[in-house]
């Protein structure tokens, strides 16, 4: 039964590093069942086309990412732990699927057309599971910046070490969260609008 499910995972991890060996334009089927180590028919069994293969491979990227988001938030229930717990989960991502890492630095262009095809759904997801947080700060009370924006800004901030790889990812999560925490402060009871300040 485990086989069902853990041989297309299995087909598409390889994939992925049959795209960073030989990027998608060269990649063959026949290198993908090899790195694999299935049969063509097996492989023909789940993805009966390179283009489908391809579908496939951003489709599970995406549900990984995802997943390791949602984990991430489910083990931080304190709304104020969410930020750090969300921003590790973008940036170590890579760590347990080096596959991923290994794409964007050889297939940078395959890279970045996927990011800018899944990036709204990324936003959409970390504004829900922030929401918490986002909705606590005075910026979001006052009607200053949109949740949604302050999502963005945490994903653009995360998912550039993708791209521009940094020695010490743990530095910059520190940096994000205390430059979130300086500038988006929590709304104080009792805090007077700007307009009514003296």
């Amino acid at each position: 039964m485990g086989n069902r499910f853990e041989t297309p995972a299995k087909i598409l991890d390889a994939a992925l590093g049959c795209i960073a060996a030989h990027g998608p334009a060269k990649m063959s089927l026949r290198d993908v069942s090899a790195a694999a180590e299935v049969s063509r028919g097996t492989l023909y069994r789940y993805f009966k086309t390179k283009g489908e293969l391809l579908t496939a491979i951003s489709e599970h990227v995406r549900r990984g990412v995802s997943a390791a988001l949602d984990e991430a938030a489910a083990e931080q229930p304190v709304s104020s732990e969410r930020l750090r717990a969300t921003a590790d989960a973008i940036m170590h991502y890579g760590d347990d699927h080096p596959e991923v890492s290994r794409v964007i630095e050889a297939e940078p262009a395959f890279a970045l057309q996927f990011i800018r095809d899944i990036f709204p759904t990324f936003v959409a997801q970390v504004t829900e599971l922030l929401e918490p947080v986002l909705d606590d700060l005075a910026i979001v009370q006052e009607g200053k910046v949109r949740r949604e924006v302050l999502a963005e800004l945490l994903l653009r901030a995360t998912s550039s070490l993708y791209l521009i790889p940094t020695a010490n990812p743990d530095e910059i999560t520190d940096a994000v969260v205390t430059l979130w925490a300086s500038v988006a402060a929590p709304a104080k009871a009792g805090d007077p609008a700007p307009e009514d300040a003296t």
